[in-house]
């Protein structure tokens, strides 16, 4: 299946595409998970005084449990459009 993008342009195929779109979401929500990590307060002082304990890392922290269920399915569903891009490409 053929997505053209503009007159001008080469049509992409989903099949190229898939991956490295799910590969990149994968990777942003795996820096997610690292950084909202237990451990981070060993990376030092400044990290968890102020970092840490701010606002806006406290709200990003709070749906930590939840980016490690998008990074589980974001990654098998990389895997598997790999997989499928690897077979099944002419």
């Amino acid at each position: 299946m053929r997505l053209p993008l503009a007159a001008a342009a080469a049509p992409i195929e989903i099949g190229h595409t898939l991956p490295i779109v799910l590969g990149s979401l994968t990777v942003l929500c795996g820096l997610a998970v690292f950084f909202t990590c237990r451990f981070m307060p060993l990376l030092g002082e400044t990290w968890q005084n102020r970092v840490v304990k701010s606002k806006i890392y406290q709200r990003f922290y709070k749906y930590h449990a939840y980016y490690w269920w998008f990074f589980w399915m974001l990654m098998l569903l990389h895997v598997f459009a790999a997989v499928g891009h690897t077979v099944y490409s002419p």
